[in-house]
């Protein structure tokens, strides 16, 4: 079966505008994602220097939550007590969230941050490790466009 000038032009207009209206759709998906990363990047900034600060006004001692953990092991933030092991995948995080309301108590952080797509109050969405080298690393749990969000100091 041979295709007129005219059956060909409309199949390639048709074919053109499908096409657009994928990009159109999958761009602002894409948008969405990497705004949310960004906002989790500058969560775990956040909930970083508000930490060190502390530490700094207190003489180099941490919260006394963030000194009892266990060390190289992560910890999700968050205000939960118990369930907080298989919010944060690959993780494998303790049991009992890590809860850092009074770097709010104390005017270091406005509000615990909490993650745009699948944070509450109780498992934000972000972990904390203390090493054995005294660092601290914060990262995010459910990053969308890269494979980690972390920082530490």
């Amino acid at each position: 079966m041979k295709l007129t000038f005219n059956e060909s032009l409309a199949i390639l207009v048709a074919a053109t505008t499908v096409g657009a209206v994928v990009f159109v759709i999958a761009e602002p998906i894409k948008r969405f994602k990497a705004n949310r990363d960004q906002q989790r990047q500058v969560a775990i900034e956040q909930i970083l220097e508000a930490i060190k600060k502390d530490q700094i006004d207190n003489g180099g001692s941490y919260l006394q939550d963030i000194a009892m953990l266990p060390t190289d092991a992560p910890a999700l933030i968050g205000m939960a007590a118990t369930g907080c092991s298989t919010s944060c995948a690959p993780l494998l995080t303790q049991d009992a969230c890590i809860d850092l309301t009074e770097l709010v108590e104390q005017d270091y952080l406005e509000q615990v941050p909490i993650d745009p797509a699948a944070g509450t109050r109780e498992q934000t969405g972000y972990y904390l490790i203390r090493t054995a080298t005294g660092a601290l690393e914060v990262g995010a749990c459910h990053p969308e466009l890269t494979s980690t969000i972390k920082v530490s100091k």
